[in-house]
């Protein structure tokens, strides 16, 4: 659980950086990037409920 944590403030990280350093980045994108993180939070969390 620990290093779900620590994946999900890095990719915070990482999205407010592009946000302020490239802000010609369309919500699109943004859009992209949260649905991949959250597509894989439910599966990481769905592995974690059945092998525990």
């Amino acid at each position: 659980m620990r290093s779900s944590l620590v994946w999900r403030g890095v990719l915070a990280l990482v999205t407010g950086v592009i946000a302020v350093i490239w802000p010609e980045i369309t919500v699109g994108a943004f859009v992209l990037l949260f649905a991949i993180f959250s597509i894989g939070s439910g599966v990481l969390e769905g592995w974690h409920l059945v092998m525990c």
